[in-house]
């Protein structure tokens, strides 16, 4: 059975691993999908996933390099034209970097659950106690010890199970007033630094693509319309 997938080295020794479905006419929209879609017109595999590169070096995850990659990988299949990058869960940052850092090669952005995170400074004992303050707990201690510890990767190897239970409990509680501002109106306020931003709410979890395949075709469909 012939491999859906294709491998492209975008740079010495960094190899992508990408599904592209290429358009019937020159003047077709293409699709950048980023993370967590089964299926796509192109879909790579980020840094760290399925066959592309995996680095154990944290440095070489840098977004601006990846968007570099990503620039090759369409350089490579001769798409010149601006796109429209759909980004998911931990696509969100490369598909909003990618907004960023190339603009002439973008039509249109879309982000599915989390919304665009501009660059910054990311404290990381700052984040880890504040949350410890709102959840009355160390939620986040773990993260220290993920990122320092040498032996990390291997305990989790060894007590999978255990780790799997504790990163995806089956009961998660939140403090009461965790949503009280509500989603929404956060939404609405980016309008203000976005003025072509347009927000749809579907009565979904996280995993929206799985959830909503239609509802979800459909808003992006009509939504491309607007922009014709």
């Amino acid at each position: 059975m012939t491999s859906l997938t294709q491998n492209f080295m975008v740079s010495s020794g960094i190899t992508y691993e990408y599904i592209y479905h290429p358009p019937k006419t020159n003047d077709t929209t293409i699709f950048l999908f980023l993370h967590g879609f089964p299926s796509s017109l192109q879909t790579p595999n980020l840094l760290g996933y399925g066959k592309t590169y995996s680095p154990s070096d944290f440095q070489e995850y840098k977004t601006k390099q990846m968007i570099l990659h990503l620039v090759a990988l369409l350089s490579h299949l001769m798409i010149d034209r601006p796109i429209i990058v759909v980004g998911h869960d931990l696509g969100m940052l490369p598909a909003s970097r990618f907004a960023l850092y190339q603009p002439k090669r973008i039509h249109a952005l879309i982000l599915l659950s989390i919304a665009y995170n501009p660059p910054g400074l990311f404290n990381i004992d700052q984040t880890i106690d504040a949350i410890k303050q709102a959840a009355g707990y160390d939620a986040l201690g773990y993260w220290k010890f993920l990122g320092s510890d040498p032996d990390a990767a291997y305990l989790i190897e060894k007590n999978a199970n255990g780790f799997l239970d504790l990163l995806f409990p089956p009961v998660n509680d939140a403090p009461t007033l965790w949503h009280a501002l509500g989603i929404l109106i956060l939404f609405e306020l980016q309008k203000q630094y976005v003025p072509q931003l347009t927000i749809i709410k579907m009565n979904s979890t996280h995993w929206i693509m799985e959830e909503k395949p239609r509802e979800i075709n459909e808003a992006i469909e009509q939504w491309i319309m607007t922009l014709i």
